[in-house]
């Protein structure tokens, strides 16, 4: 993000599960890759019984340009359908208009729909948790690992295929083949995929608190669709993040509040990707950084978070996430990270000696309840979640075993990381030929 949270004071010492867990699956009723939570689930519906839409808020659908008649923004009456089963749509929410991407040439195939002011507030009592959009930037080393798409479209291929648009919600796995421009193209690989009634619809990858979109189905890749089980094309959504969040007045994902997660810190500002939430008026208001140099990050003269030049940056790039460094022996024992110090009431770098807690062997790592790196229990004997290559075999800690991936085993695979940063794994490149897939 490039910018400090501001609710955590130091890093803390503790044991923590890792989440990302890359299960095979060929299409099901409830996610396997992305890690998307029940509510998350519920926020994935049916447009019209048409096309597939995600809440990215309590009042706003991103979906395809192309589902919304005319392309044209404007007044429009719809029908937003889901359900806590994906088999069972028992919840049905009014929209009232649509906001098309204005991009010139019009190949950004995203759109906008806002529901009325009593369905968005049913949205919260029903228990739905809308799914923010990713804030990286994927790009063509994620080529070779999977994500999972998921829609209210056919169950079926083909135009002699069962139609069952619109009536219940499905999750399927695809490989990414490449990231190009503003488009990541997947593969259903012959066996799986998505279809009619699918546009708009999410494509997921997991994350510390369920799942984020990377893009929104566009189309098949030459004629892909009429199988459904070939490439398709998703828009990414990080392109038009910035668009998107201007005009649903904030960010994605889960409703913004001025406490931040933390009461004690009432009427600050405090940063959202390159977003400053102001909270002088106890109500939150967004204010891009636009600036080409621009940043939002702890401003040391007006002490507060704003917009701020980039060469002024307390933390010189380091963000609220962190980072794990190396001592001289090879092990991940430091945690680094951009955080606010509420003794000293200013943003600074925190670095902090895993080796140095007590009560068992420390080493740095993701802690997922965090969102950001800290300390937990060495399980697997100075093998880090994230991983390394011995050879051609991927070697990571997971659920406290030593996990180990033999890449030769699986068609054109290499050991390295995988896209989504999470672990090592095995990725697309030069490798033996066997009838099995890369993972």
């Amino acid at each position: 993000m490039g910018s400090p949270k501001v609710n955590r004071s130091d890093l803390v010492c503790r044991n923590a599960n890792e989440v990302f867990q890359l299960t095979v699956v060929n299409g099901s009723s409830v996610p396997k890759l992305s890690g998307a939570t029940q509510a998350q689930q519920m926020a994935i519906g049916t447009i019209n019984g048409t096309c597939t839409g995600t809440l990215i808020s309590e009042r706003w659908i991103i979906t395809a340009k192309h589902c919304i008649p005319g392309e044209q923004s404007g007044p429009y009456n719809f029908q937003f359908r889901t359900g806590r089963n994906g088999d069972v749509l028992d919840i049905s929410l009014s929209g009232v208009r649509a906001i098309v991407h204005p991009d010139n040439p019009s190949d950004l195939d995203v759109a906008l729909l806002e529901l009325d002011a009593a369905s968005a507030a049913r949205v919260p009592t029903l228990g739905i948790q809308p799914i923010g959009i990713y804030r990286g930037t994927p790009d063509n080393s994620w080529a070779g690992s999977y994500l999972e798409a998921a829609g209210l479209g056919s169950t079926a291929a083909g135009a002699a295929g069962q139609n069952t648009s619109g009536k219940q919600r499905g999750f399927v796995r695809e490989r990414v083949v490449e990231v190009q421009g503003r488009f990541v193209k997947v593969d259903g690989e012959g066996r799986n995929g998505v279809c009619f009634g699918d546009s708009g619809g999410p494509l997921l990858a997991p994350s510390s608190g369920g799942a984020v979109i990377i893009g929104t189905l566009t189309g098949g890749v030459n004629g892909a669709r009429e199988d459904c089980v070939s490439q398709d094309v998703f828009t990414r959504s990080d392109v038009v993040r910035q668009w998107v969040e201007q005009n649903i007045g904030g960010p994605s994902g889960k409703p913004l509040t001025c406490d931040n997660g933390d009461p004690a810190l009432a009427g600050q500002n405090f940063c959202y990707g390159n977003m400053v939430i102001k909270c002088e008026s106890g109500r939150p208001e967004v204010l891009p950084c636009d600036g080409e140099d621009e940043m939002c990050g702890w401003d040391v003269r007006s002490n507060k978070y704003n917009c701020i030049r980039k060469a002024d940056d307390p933390c010189m790039g380091m963000t609220e996430v962190g980072a794990c460094e190396q001592d001289s022996k090879g092990r991940d024992v430091f945690a680094k990270r951009c955080a606010y110090n509420r003794q000293k009431a200013r943003v600074e770098t925190q670095l902090m000696d895993c080796s140095k807690c007590t009560g068992g062997n420390y080493v740095c790592a993701m802690i997922p309840e965090d969102g950001s790196v800290g300390c937990r229990l060495d399980e697997c004997g100075g093998v880090s979640s994230v991983g390394s290559c011995d050879g051609n075999t991927a070697v990571w800690c997971e659920g406290g075993t030593v996990q180990r991936l033999d890449c030769s085993k699986y068609r054109n695979a290499r050991c390295g990381p995988l896209g989504d940063g999470t672990r090592f794994g095995c990725v697309a490149g030069t490798g033996p030929s066997t009838s099995t897939p890369a993972i």
